[in-house]
């Protein structure tokens, strides 16, 4: 029987985790826990997140995320009905800019599976939240307003019981 899902990952809990805080070869247990997780159904994101990291075509992330495709979920008519009050606090996201493309469907997606997003939006490398002029216009702010717990990376990993000696 396959797991319920416990997480959504935004892109930046990808890009962020594998090229700053989790590099391989040193993190490779790390990749290793996550891929099993998506596999087994526990860590999922919406197809576009896949998208965002295809326009890092060639690129280990890329290949790494292709090779976890379905837990990649196609978007749902249910996530349809939160996208108004997500586009109420995030009106940027639905302008076209591009930045945000994946970020409505991981909240939305959130919302409709009733779980915890993982980003690494509003966050400085040491993870301490940004002092920045955007801060309300970014994903942990938009989930707080919305009521969508946000996670870190470390979150998932003590989740998964992943220890590395």
């Amino acid at each position: 029987m396959p797991t319920l899902p416990s997480f959504v990952l935004d892109t930046s809990a990808f890009i962020n985790g594998w090229n700053h805080h989790y590099r391989l070869p040193v993190f490779a247990g790390v990749w290793d826990a996550l891929a099993r997780a998506m596999q087994a159904g526990d860590v999922v994101s919406p197809s576009e997140v896949l998208v965002e990291l295809s326009k890092r075509a060639g690129d280990p992330l890329h290949q790494w995320a292709i090779s976890q495709r379905p837990a990649f979920w196609l978007p749902s008519p249910s996530w349809n009905v939160h996208m108004g009050s997500i586009q109420e606090y995030a009106p940027h996201w639905f302008t076209g800019a591009a930045r945000h493309d994946a970020d409505p469907f991981v909240v939305a997606m959130a919302m409709a599976e009733g779980l915890p997003v993982v980003t690494y939006e509003g966050l400085a490398f040491s993870g301490q939240p940004t002092q920045v002029r955007t801060t309300k216009r970014g994903m942990p702010h938009v989930c707080a307003q919305l009521g969508v717990p946000v996670a870190g990376m470390f979150d998932v990993l003590n989740h998964l019981g992943a220890v590395f000696t």
